[in-house]
């Protein structure tokens, strides 16, 4: 067998050219419907994962893992509202998806300019989701006289 080569950078060529498939939904039957029990920052919005090799983090893109909002593209996302709001910057986040309609993964320490380290950055994805918030009613009132984008966002109350 003739030797195995890779690519200059020491990565074997065949991984180069794989492909990496965030999501497919081309099965199910209907739109997704996806319940995040764990509404973190990367939970919602994807990560970028690293090896650890010979004392450096790398990545590729077949590291590029989704998120919830991924996985209800199309669909519709089910969250606890006071989950949602007890994680740093997941609601952030999911207004950002939802006003730009796009969902950009990136890390925190990447968003907030915290570390300088090159990696990754994957094209944003087109967002079409209907988010359903599920608390009780005086959450909903809370978010409605602290958060001024709250009802642009949840026009609608069940």
């Amino acid at each position: 067998a003739p030797p195995r080569r890779a690519a200059p950078d020491g990565t074997p060529a065949r991984r180069r050219y794989r492909v990496n498939v965030l999501v497919n939904n081309a099965d199910a039957a209907g739109v997704p419907v996806v319940y995040a029990d764990n509404p973190t920052y990367p939970n919602l919005v994807g990560r970028i994962e690293h090896i650890a090799e010979m004392g450096a983090l790398t990545t590729d893109f077949t590291l590029i893992k989704p998120g919830a909002l991924h996985r209800a593209n199309g669909g519709y996302l089910l969250l606890d509202a006071r989950k949602l709001l007890m994680q740093p910057y997941a609601w952030e986040a999911l207004k950002r998806a939802l006003k730009s309609r796009e969902i950009r993964i990136e890390s925190l320490a990447q968003a907030m300019s915290v570390v300088s380290t090159i990696s990754l950055d994957p094209e944003p994805v087109p967002v079409d989701i209907k988010v359903v918030l599920i608390g009780d009613r005086e959450l909903y009132y809370l978010l409605c006289a602290l958060e001024p984008e709250f009802e642009n966002l949840f026009k609608v109350e069940v």
